[in-house]
């Protein structure tokens, strides 16, 4: 009989992952699901020509076919990819990033809560994500703080920490949103996703010039360069955000944008993120499924 460790690791390989970093990655998951734990798991495969792509299961969600009650199309009346199912390929990205580079925060009670939630996992998945994106370049390990909550303000951003580069040496504040309603213009007859950046401001609170607020945006359908261009007028009504950063996951598409009297402060994040001006390749743990080789 298959361990779980096993299935991951096949799941992985037939994802086209290494063996190496199969071998290396399943262990750390298998454990993840099992001690978290993340109920109703099971493995699914999506194939298309030339991918092949391992989904998982984590337990009841909002989104469902059930919920298709009327013509108009919503995020809760769909199912499947980024919704009630997720990527295992992130999963392993997370779990490896938050196991080797953060596991004080990795192994707090809250933090585990939200990750073993089916209503929040894939938020707090995502959460590992973007973090991850930067943590190629040089973050201060020390220096990381999840949910941070800023001066006079009530609620957090997800995270802070100190990045690194030489000389050049900055806090960023970063909110992360996963705009899972965007799947629902790909759909037909669904709508074009109508308050992308909802949610955001309040969070944070005006920035020192040693700090650089971001805003980063998880996108399905919408194309990141339009919305940059609607973030524009955005950012003249919500100055307190210096920075929007916009990943299409399913095109493989990044934008960021700033208003021009942050335009130094864009210039310093993707130094940090290590994209070319003006809009670059994704950041490396964002555009690769699991990057651990230099690590072994």
């Amino acid at each position: 009989m298959a361990t779980l460790e096993s299935e991951i690791r096949d799941a992985l390989l037939a994802a086209g992952d290494t063996a190496q970093r199969s071998a290396a990655v399943a262990p750390l998951v298998a454990k993840a699901i099992e001690t978290l734990p993340i109920e109703g798991f099971s493995l699914s495969y999506l194939a298309a020509p030339g991918l092949i792509s391992p989904e998982y299961t984590f337990g009841p969600t909002k989104h469902s076919i059930d919920n298709a009650a009327s013509p108009m199309i919503t995020s809760e009346g769909i199912d499947g990819s980024f919704l009630s199912s997720g990527k295992l390929l992130r999963l392993a990205q997370a779990v490896w990033f938050g196991e080797v580079f953060i596991p004080k925060i990795w192994n707090n009670p809250e933090f585990r809560k939200n990750l073993a939630l089916s209503t929040k996992h894939l938020d707090t998945v995502e959460e590992l994500i973007w973090m991850g994106a930067f943590w190629h370049t040089s973050i201060d390990h020390d220096s990381v703080v999840n949910a941070y909550k800023m001066p006079g303000k009530s609620t957090n951003i997800d995270w802070r920490f100190r990045c690194v580069m030489g000389e050049l040496r900055k806090w960023l504040n970063v909110e992360v949103k996963r705009r899972n309603s965007d799947l629902e213009q790909l759909c037909p007859g669904g709508e074009e996703l109508s308050k992308p950046f909802v949610g955001i401001s309040q969070k944070f609170a005006n920035s020192s010039d040693d700090e650089i607020n971001v805003a980063a945006i998880t996108l399905y359908g919408s194309d990141p360069e339009q919305l940059a261009a609607r973030a524009d007028k955005w950012l003249r009504q919500n100055t307190v955000v210096d920075c929007v950063v916009l990943w299409n996951e399913g095109a493989g598409k990044v934008s960021s944008t700033a208003l021009e009297s942050n335009r130094h402060k864009l210039e310093w994040l993707r130094t940090f993120m290590d994209a070319p001006i003006p809009t670059g390749q994704v950041p490396m743990l964002i555009r690769h499924p699991i990057d651990i080789s230099r690590l072994l």
